[in-house]
């Protein structure tokens, strides 16, 4: 035992890979802690968000599966749960892999809660998509998303931003026959005028 203590001690080579070795494994950890914590916002469960994130999950972590919160938006998981990741840090302007970002995602769906709540909490209303060039307001326009849209437009979302394609959040709504929504852009658009 005394032979494989004074080993370990002086050779270089071994205590480098000890060393390798327990980074692997922080890593590994690190990114299970990661999966699971979006697998959960996914589901929905507060407490086990809450656990893992006092096992020192990132809340800013941006994996395969997404992130954190864009997962619990997508899977339209509570507000108190979209409040708490935000509590403990999760970026409002996060893009997951695929360049979307959790307000982008709210718009899509018209989850109108979450997307009060990112632009009170510092997200994006512009954002472009860095692919497409679509924004929060677009991706509203294009599905019928008519609450969120309405929300993006009362934080400061530019109506006239173009797609890479040039078209504009108006354009996509009319393409899709989002008849409610091209309205709601065009009288804002005249409210706009007025002022």
């Amino acid at each position: 035992m005394n032979s494989k203590k004074k080993h370990q001690g002086n050779d270089p080579a071994v205590e480098l890979a000890c060393q390798i070795a327990k980074r692997r494994a922080a890593l590994q950890r690190r990114d299970d802690l990661a999966d699971h914590l979006i697998n959960a916002c996914r589901t929905g469960s507060l407490p086990l968000v809450r656990t893992l994130v006092a096992a020192r999950a990132d809340p800013n972590s941006s994996r395969v599966l997404g992130t954190p919160l864009g997962e619990a938006i997508s899977s339209r998981a509570s507000v108190v749960l979209i409040e708490f990741l935000l509590g403990v840090g999760a970026n409002p302007n996060l893009l997951d892999q695929n360049g979307y970002s959790p307000l982008f995602l709210a718009a899509d769906i018209d989850y109108s809660a979450a997307t009060l709540l990112l632009l009170s909490q510092g997200a994006e209303a512009n954002a472009q998509h860095p692919e497409n060039g679509w924004t929060p307001l677009m991706a509203a326009a294009a599905s019928g998303s008519v609450f969120s849209l309405i929300e993006l437009l009362g934080h400061g979302a530019i109506t006239e931003l173009r797609s890479f394609d040039g078209l504009t959040a108006l354009d996509l709504a009319k393409a899709n026959k989002q008849l409610t929504c091209a309205r709601a852009l065009l009288i804002h658009k005249k409210l706009v005028k007025l002022r």
